[in-house]
């Protein structure tokens, strides 16, 4: 290691940095496979299979399905999109509430996940959120990506959120 005259206060910085992260007050709490909890309540939601795909009649054809939809055409990117609402039910603001969905098979198997952030929900407010999970086509380099995609029949909703 190579000492200079600054060695001493990089360390001190360093110390100060650690400890104001530290005692910044932040707090993050979680809750796996529910809906409700003493922060947060979530409402409305809902799940579509949608994707596009272009023809040379009619442009870009773009195609909306209620719930897990398996018939669709190949070489599309394909989308579930799991939207809903998301209230603070707590006495204090909420700085992030990190929303996760996790994808299983007829089985509750758990086949994959993806996740959606939401900021700055203050007390009593609710807001919306818009978790997307796709399959990226056949046509892709790699084309076992997601091969779940077609084997997912339900959902969970996890979260984590963080006050500060």
């Amino acid at each position: 290691m190579v000492e200079t005259e600054y060695t001493p206060f990089l360390i001190i910085g360093i110390i100060t940095l650690i400890v104001c992260v530290g005692l910044s007050g932040c707090e993050q709490n979680g809750n796996s496979n529910n809906t409700q909890s003493e922060s947060v309540e979530f409402s409305n939601y809902t799940v579509t299979t949608e994707w596009e795909y272009f023809t040379n009649r009619e442009g870009f054809i773009r195609t909306v399905k209620d719930g897990f939809y398996h018939e669709h055409p190949t070489d599309t990117a394909i989308y579930y999109h799991v939207r809903g609402m998301v209230k603070n039910i707590d006495t204090r603001p909420i700085d992030i509430v990190t929303i996760t969905a996790r994808f299983l098979d007829s089985n509750k198997n758990f086949l994959d996940s993806s996740s959606a952030n939401v900021f700055n929900l203050y007390l009593g407010e609710s807001k919306s959120f818009d978790i997307k999970a796709h399959n990226i086509g056949e046509l892709d380099i790699t084309p076992d990506y997601c091969a779940y995609f077609d084997h997912v029949e339900d959902f969970e909703i996890e979260y984590s959120i963080t006050f500060h």
